[in-house]
């Protein structure tokens, strides 16, 4: 029996549980966020009861959100978050930035609930896994593997030699001595697994690189910060997304193309996150992968007029047509930029432009349908489409206004309120 429990906890500590569509709408009178409840484990099995949205503070109007893994080092979020909200009590911060800054010193000061050990070992199955992925990309048939294979690896060193802001202080050095456990033991099972003889060095080097230089975006998680700051008059919203533990520092990267701040009565944001396609279908007038193909193929027909002219004309100009071929070669590129360019803004201009203006002026119950519509559209392209329903479930809306606080519009539970009042009586107790 205690053989299978063991073999159990191995099992479920490699499984993954991630996927999410979850937007966002901001303008002068308040912030409205929806999150379906769809997870997806082990990239097959889907379940429709997780909560993506919580409030950061029992007392002010701040939430939280997250998209993608659900848990930092084994920990579900959920837990961390509601942890971080008991502390943090009815004490109230002029700024949201600083809730963000307090919740993450919150995470810091407690080691991330985790042991230095555990955030060592903790990487292994990632990193093989990153290794494992560049195996099969180079063919452990193929009669020069390893040759590849460390070319390869050496061309990822070379993209990512800056440390992320949050690793600033972390030199190789410094990564070497608090990973060498963890590097000796990556380096012989991937040697073993492919009776391969990469060098301890160049998996060190490797590790830094994707570790402390890049997001593994395996196990990112990302963080949606919203609500308002006691001293602040409009909402806003900031996005990070973390991911490992390196020598006690999270990573924790700010994506600052998709905050939202509301300076005025006269701003408004729409921010989607995590499976964005169809909400930015909507909100852009083009599926992504629509636009996609005609960005693909936009070239290869002009390219074709021109390179039949030129074959026309060689026949009495072979100094013209050299000289029509190498423009095209130059100058094609940069005349598709241009092209897409003046698009994108007649687009901004035409479109997206007046389609935000409309959202200035919702209110509340408004830009709480808004957000749940998107949700709604997203979950049924899922389920009328051959993916895999990856969104789906109750849609959790969350209203935030400055003068009423936070409002739950939808909000699924686990139990029946009505059977367990001394829940709703002991939450501000606590």
């Amino acid at each position: 029996m205690q053989y299978y429990c063991c073999l159990l906890r191995l099992l479920v500590k490699n499984v993954f549980v991630s996927m999410s569509a979850i937007v966002a709408a901001l303008n002068g009178h308040a912030a409205a966020i929806a999150a379906d409840s769809a997870v997806t484990i082990g990239g097959r099995k889907v379940f429709n009861s997780a909560n993506k949205i919580f409030t950061l503070s029992k007392y002010a109007p701040v939430a939280i959100a997250i998209y993608n893994n659900t848990s930092l080092m084994d920990i579900p979020w959920e837990i961390i978050i509601k942890e971080y909200r008991k502390q943090l009590g009815e004490s109230k911060k002029p700024h949201l930035i600083d809730y963000i800054t307090d919740f993450f010193n919150y995470l810091s000061s407690n080691n991330y609930f985790s042991d230095i050990n555990k955030q060592k070992t903790f990487s292994i199955p990632y990193i093989l896994n990153y290794l494992d992925a560049l195996a099969k990309e180079v063919g452990v048939s193929a009669p020069n593997f390893e040759n590849i294979l460390i070319l390869k690896i050496n061309a990822i060193i070379s993209e990512h030699k800056k440390p992320l802001d949050c690793f600033g202080g972390i030199t190789k050095e410094d990564f070497n001595n608090y990973n060498d456990s963890l590097i000796k033991q990556a380096t012989t099972e991937f040697n073993n697994r492919y009776k391969a003889h990469i060098e301890e060095c160049l998996i060190s080097n490797l590790l830094y690189s994707i570790l402390v230089c890049a997001q593994l975006q395996a196990n990112n998680t990302g963080l949606v910060f919203i609500g308002y700051g006691d001293d602040e008059l409009f909402p806003s919203l900031f996005c990070y997304e973390t991911s490992f533990i390196v020598n006690g520092i999270l990573s924790s990267v700010h994506l600052p193309n998709k905050d939202g701040v509301v300076k005025s009565g006269t701003d408004a944001f729409i921010c989607p996150f995590a499976q964005t396609d169809v909400m930015d279908t909507i909100l852009r007038g083009i599926a992504p992968q629509v636009e996609d193909i005609f960005i693909r193929n936009y070239s290869e027909p002009i390219e074709r007029v021109f390179i039949d002219m030129a074959s026309i004309v060689e026949k009495d100009n072979i100094s013209l047509a050299k000289s029509i071929r190498d423009f095209v070669n130059n100058n094609l590129a940069k005349y598709q930029e241009q092209y897409f360019k003046t698009c994108r803004q007649l687009a901004f201009t035409e479109y997206i432009s007046p389609f935000i203006n409309t959202v200035i002026a919702l209110d509340k119950e408004d830009l709480a349908d808004f957000v749940e519509s998107l949700i709604k559209l997203t979950s049924i392209k899922r389920k009328i489409s051959l993916d895999q329903s990856t969104v789906g479930g109750p849609i959790d809306v969350m209203v935030i206004s400055k003068g009423d606080g936070i409002i739950w519009m939808k909000r699924k539970h686990y139990f029946k309120p009505e059977l367990n009042n001394h829940f709703f009586q002991n939450y501000f107790r606590q």
